[in-house]
């Protein structure tokens, strides 16, 4: 039932993409001048592409985080990403964090905190699977405890940490895409890049850890909409397609076929959300998929408020 599921809720938008396409290139969607960003695991991958697309699209100060064995590939990500981006005096730093620590996260907030006045977006991408384990009984404790230390409870570190940077109160009612400069915008977005192996319970990718872990994190973010919601804080999971990544390299081969997004989709998927951020107030707390054509998905607006979809229920 719960493949027919992931497949029906995939299919709630017809219309798919692969790659970039016009209504979500960076180059072409508007953040103010004084736009900012931390994305968090950003050294490879979809994490790099997302610190590309915010860079394309003129973000002024964008801060790329990762573990600290990652820090020669994010100084690379950095690198590339300045010479993308054209507005004038946008810096792209870098730093290490272990998100399993609290006061690991904690202290890279308040480095945010120093380094940037206010905070735009913060985009989660960290992600750990480990070996693909399809019961209980088999398979390492230690790689199910470190699934739910980077993707669950890495997720809650960066909320916990980032929301009172991310929360301006009294002030939701002006987008950051409305030509301000970024003065008196509304509250910030919290981003999380989750998977929609968090609907599944099993067939050959149903990785117990994984899969386990990504439902408490889609939980995790309607939790931030809830409470942080009316004070304009906009908290979405994102599907990011399925992307030939080294984490996707570990499922089974049957699933090669399947690997055909764009690691790049994800990033103008995530700018897109960005760019208008007053006006997707309503997709609050949903799960989303990169791969659905933004368009469609925005003449469904009606019935997703009104039925209260994407989200988590229990069928009765």
């Amino acid at each position: 039932m719960d493949q027919d599921n992931v497949k029906n809720v995939l299919e709630f938008v017809k219309r798919h993409h692969t790659s970039l396409y016009e209504f979500i290139e960076p180059s072409k969607l508007r953040l103010h001048p004084n736009y900012s960003v931390c994305i968090i695991g950003a050294s490879r991958g979809i994490g790099e592409h997302i610190a590309y697309a915010y860079a394309a699209a003129g973000a002024h100060r964008i801060i790329l985080a990762g573990r600290p064995s990652s820090q020669t590939l994010l100084g690379s990500v950095a690198a590339k990403a300045r010479t993308l981006n054209s507005n004038p005096g946008a810096s792209v730093t870098i730093s290490s964090v272990d998100l399993a620590s609290s006061s690991e996260v904690a202290d890279l907030a308040r480095m945010v905190r120093a380094q940037i006045p206010r905070l735009d977006a913060v985009v989660f991408n960290a992600g750990f699977s480990g070996p693909v384990t399809l019961r209980i009984d088999d398979g390492e404790p230690a790689d199910f405890r470190t699934c739910v230390d980077v993707n669950y409870l890495g997720a809650y570190h960066v909320a916990h940490w980032f929301l009172p940077l991310l929360r301006r109160d009294g002030a939701t009612s002006v987008g950051v895409g409305d030509g301000d400069g970024g003065e008196g915008a509304g509250a910030g977005a919290f981003i999380v890049v989750s998977a929609m192996a968090a609907l599944i319970t099993r067939g050959p990718i149903a990785n117990t850890g994984y899969c386990v872990s990504k439902m408490a994190q889609l939980r995790l973010v309607e939790m931030v909409a809830e409470q942080y919601g009316k004070e304009g804080v906009l908290a979405v999971a994102v599907h990011p397609g399925a992307v030939l990544t080294e984490m996707a390299m570990q499922a089974p081969e049957e699933f090669a076929p399947y690997l055909i997004d764009s690691p790049a989709l994800c990033g103008g998927f995530c700018v897109w959300l960005c760019a208008e951020k007053e006006k997707r107030r309503w997709m609050n707390g949903r799960l989303l998929s990169a791969t659905w054509d933004v368009e469609e998905l925005l003449s469904k607006h009606k019935e997703i408020v009104e039925k209260d979809l994407l989200k988590f229920r229990m069928a009765i």
